[in-house]
């Protein structure tokens, strides 16, 4: 899995399988909303990775805008993106597919 540098601080995605899903959702991350919540979903993923709060993500997310980096390469495409080519959304998404058939 990728990582990610948030104000100096390396931190690794991990896998986004079933358990990670779950806590995600747990945190209040409404999957059907990735597209049209974009901030919001990505401070959870943020939180979920820094295993913090939701605030504390929050919060490392404009410090980083503060010091001048860049927030959307270093932070929320690598969190989308990780989500988008986990194993485990591939292998939902084919199973709809299939049952929408």
């Amino acid at each position: 899995m990728e990582n990610i540098i948030i104000n100096g601080k390396t931190y690794k995605i991990p896998k986004i399988d079933f358990n990670a899903v779950c806590e995600l959702e747990e945190l209040g991350l409404d999957f059907s909303q990735m597209n049209k919540k974009t901030f919001s979903v990505g401070r959870i993923l943020l939180a979920f990775v820094m295993k913090a709060s939701i605030d504390e993500a929050g919060d490392a997310y404009s410090k980083h805008l503060e010091n001048n980096n860049n927030a959307l390469n270093d932070i929320m495409m690598p969190l989308f993106n990780a989500v988008n080519e986990s194993d485990f959304f591939q292998k939902t998404l084919k199973e709809g597919a299939k049952k929408s058939k």
